[in-house]
């Protein structure tokens, strides 16, 4: 018995790791894998959205793909044949650091987008022209399976640069052969 309580003793005293560095003992949270990071909406009110694809009707006009908290609002094209990428933007009045974009389906989920990026520029004209920089993307095409559920792009910590007009840039849908995009709820969210 005493010799397992002396070998214990031993592995606690002698196999524990020594830190030199007081900075080494702050907590990490590992369920992240990263830095902690601190984030904060930004609101799409006092701005211009854009889109290059015309809206279905008035009733979808691309104003309602930002900030609509109800599944049946958003964006939906009025392309018959299909017009991919079809980008969707908001120009804000202050320019700001993104750190991620959320948004779902208009109520239709085959429309959502599966294959997308998120740009940003700063062009003073933002539209489809623009030269936009890929901020994140996601291009594995993964079915959303059912209408409410909310896609994320989220931008590396080395991404520092603010930008003053964001938005997506639609590269395929839940469905491949669908001619359409809806897109609604599109949220965004800076670095603080």
């Amino acid at each position: 018995m005493k010799v397992i309580i002396f070998a214990c003793l031993f592995a606690i005293a002698f196999c524990s790791p020594v830190i030199e560095d007081e900075t080494e003992t702050e907590l990490e949270d590992y369920t992240i894998n990263h830095k902690l990071r601190t984030i904060q909406e930004v609101v799409a009110a006092e701005g211009t959205p854009g889109a290059s694809s015309p809206p279905a009707s008035a009733a979808w006009s691309v104003d309602k793909a930002f900030n609509q908290p109800g599944y049946a609002y958003g964006y939906h094209t009025k392309d018959t044949y299909g017009n991919l990428p079809v980008m969707i933007w908001y120009h804000f009045r202050k320019g700001f650091t993104p750190a991620e974009i959320t948004f779902r389906s208009n109520s239709v989920a085959a429309y959502v987008p599966t294959k997308y990026q998120f740009v940003g520029t700063n062009d003073e004209h933002c539209n489809q022209y623009s030269a936009w920089d890929i901020l994140c993307e996601d291009l594995r095409g993964l079915k959303i399976t059912y209408r409410y559920q909310t896609q994320r792009c989220v931008v590396s910590d080395f991404h520092t640069k603010s930008y003053s007009c964001l938005g997506i840039r639609v590269l395929g849908t839940t469905l491949d052969n669908t001619p359409h995009v809806g897109v609604g709820n599109m949220r965004f969210f800076k670095k603080v």
